[in-house]
C-alpha cells in the first residue's frame, strides 16, 4: 500500500474516533449540568445536611481541608485546566500525601494538555509513583471529586470553578457523578500511554447519560480555584 494512503487511512480513523469521543462527551456536559440546575431549583434555599454551598474558592478549599483526613478508601476527581501553577501544585501534594500513605484509592482524570506542561506532568507522575491512578482526556465538562462514594463536590458555577461549590451528600445525585465518573475514566487514557495509542484498540463508549464537553483545553497555568486530593486544579 502506498506509504500515504496508509497514512491518510490511520488519521481519518483517528479523527472519527475523536469525533465520536466528543459527542459522548458533549452528551454527559449536558447531563451533568441538567442535573446540577434541577438540584439547584429543588434545593437553592434549603438548609438540608444533603445540600452544602460553599461560596467562594476559601471557602471551598477549608472545607476540603476538613474533609481529606476523613477519606477512607476512595478520591475520585476531574481536574481541567491543563496546566497547574506551582502553587497549586504544592497544595496538591500536601493534600495527597497523607491519603495515599494510608491506602487510600485515588483516580483522577487530567486533561491530555498536561502531558505538554512540564511542571504538571512532573505532578502526575509524583502521584503515579505513590499509588494513585492518573489518567487523561482531550476535554472535561467540570471541575468534581468524590469522596468514598458519598460525597460529590462540584462547581456551583461550570464556568466558573472560583465561584465556589456545591457538596451533595444525597444518593441519587452522589450515584449520578459516579456515574459520569466512571464512563469518562473508562475512555480515557493511561497517563503511561500516549494519547494517539488509542486508535489501536476501539474505544469504550461512556454511557449516553455521561458525555464530554466542547471547553477547549489549556496549557497556560491559572489562578488556582480549589484543590481536590490528587489533582491540582486550576480555575
Amino acid at each position: 500500500m502506498n506509504p500515504k494512503a496508509a497514512l491518510d487511512t490511520l488519521l481519518a480513523f483517528q479523527q472519527a474516533e475523536i469525533a465520536e469521543r466528543n459527542r459522548t462527551l458533549a452528551r454527559s456536559q449536558a447531563a451533568a449540568e441538567m442535573l446540577l440546575a434541577q438540584y439547584a431549583a429543588r434545593h437553592g434555599g434549603d438548609e438540608e445536611p444533603e445540600v452544602e454551598q460553599l461560596r467562594g474558592a476559601e471557602a471551598v478549599r477549608a472545607r476540603m481541608t476538613d474533609l481529606v483526613p476523613t477519606m477512607r478508601k476512595e478520591s475520585l476527581a476531574f481536574v481541567p485546566g491543563g496546566a497547574q501553577t506551582p502553587e497549586v501544585l504544592a497544595a496538591s501534594k500536601v493534600t495527597s500525601a497523607e491519603p495515599l500513605a494510608r491506602g487510600v484509592r485515588m483516580r483522577s482524570v487530567y486533561l491530555d494538555s498536561i502531558r505538554n506542561a512540564p511542571g504538571t506532568l512532573e505532578h502526575a507522575q509524583w502521584l503515579t509513583e505513590r499509588g494513585a491512578e492518573v489518567r487523561t482526556v482531550p476535554a472535561l465538562p467540570m471541575r468534581l471529586w468524590i469522596k468514598d462514594r458519598e460525597l460529590a463536590m462540584v462547581p456551583i458555577d461550570p464556568a466558573d470553578s472560583a465561584a465556589g461549590a456545591v457538596l451533595l451528600r444525597q444518593p441519587g445525585a452522589v450515584a449520578a457523578f459516579l456515574a459520569l465518573f466512571e464512563a469518562v475514566w473508562a475512555s480515557a487514557v493511561s497517563f503511561g500511554e500516549a494519547p494517539g495509542a488509542a486508535w489501536r484498540t476501539p474505544a469504550r463508549s461512556p454511557a449516553s447519560c455521561c458525555a464530554s464537553w466542547p471547553r477547549a483545553t489549556r496549557t497556560r497555568p491559572r489562578p488556582a480555584a480549589w484543590a481536590s486530593p490528587c489533582a491540582a486544579n486550576g480555575a
